[in-house]
């Protein structure tokens, strides 16, 4: 959600190019970091982990998570402050693209999505 409130306040974001939020963030409305998908609990073990105390919620197996690229986000941060022009630009873009979202479209979206695998599965 912070995500979608800081696009819908006209502010662009900088976030990893991998996740949900990806639904919404876009090249024209913020800036990608680079990233590797890696098992949550190798970074929640390190003693700079933020919430140590619940690596044990990230212990499954086949869980992945994108941990940015530091360099990457170096790079992004950079040119989002060198160039407040793009930002104003991408923050436009932003607020254009979040005011398209709403709970009522998600929900009719979710409806659509449902009646095809449905219907799909009649057709067998």
């Amino acid at each position: 959600m912070p995500f979608l409130e800081s696009l819908a306040s006209g502010t662009p974001v900088i976030a990893t190019g991998w996740g949900g939020h990806m639904d919404f963030v876009t090249d024209r409305n913020g800036f990608k970091v680079g990233y590797r998908l890696r098992h949550p609990a190798a970074s929640m073990n390190k003693p700079t982990a933020i919430a140590r105390r619940f690596r044990y919620l990230f212990n499954g197996s086949g869980q992945r998570w994108a941990e940015a690229d530091e360099g990457s986000l170096v790079r992004q941060m950079r040119r989002a402050y060198l160039n407040p022009g793009l930002c104003r630009q991408k923050g436009r873009r932003a607020r254009l693209d979040a005011a398209r979202l709403s709970w009522g479209r998600a929900g009719a979206m979710m409806k659509r999505a449902v009646g095809h695998v449905v219907a799909r599965r009649k057709r067998r």
